[in-house]
């Protein structure tokens, strides 16, 4: 009785598209001190088509990907967590994302953390 109705859908709403000048440790940064993110404030969920370069399973239940915003621009790490490869044998995909930063071994990049897969 209390939820809203809305709620209880397949509705995902997104903040739009990036471009792929956008998809940058820059704005990655941003997003990381912009929070705290919770239930009435979540986190920015982009929207975009990409290339898939590769896709490899890593940890037993995820994909670790390499890909390329459809409109250019240079190639993303992205991580899918509790995905299969087989989600990712098509040569682009669609996903729903959230932008952040990844820091390996003292390196820092922007990284896609995939929420949705798209047909």
């Amino acid at each position: 009785d209390r939820l809203d109705p809305e709620a209880l859908g397949r509705v995902v709403r997104t903040d739009g598209s990036l471009e792929p000048a956008e998809l940058s440790l820059e704005l990655a940064d941003c997003l990381a001190v912009a929070g705290p993110w919770g239930q009435s404030f979540p986190e920015p969920l982009f929207d975009n088509r990409f290339a898939i370069e590769d896709a490899r399973s890593v940890g037993g239940d995820h994909v670790k990907l390499v890909l390329r915003h459809t409109a250019g621009g240079y190639p993303l790490e992205a991580i899918a967590f509790y995905r299969r490869q087989g989600e990712f044998e098509a040569p682009s995909v669609r996903l729903l994302y959230h932008l952040a930063v990844n820091e390996y071994q003292g390196r820092r990049s922007p990284q896609l953390v995939v929420r949705h897969v798209l047909p």
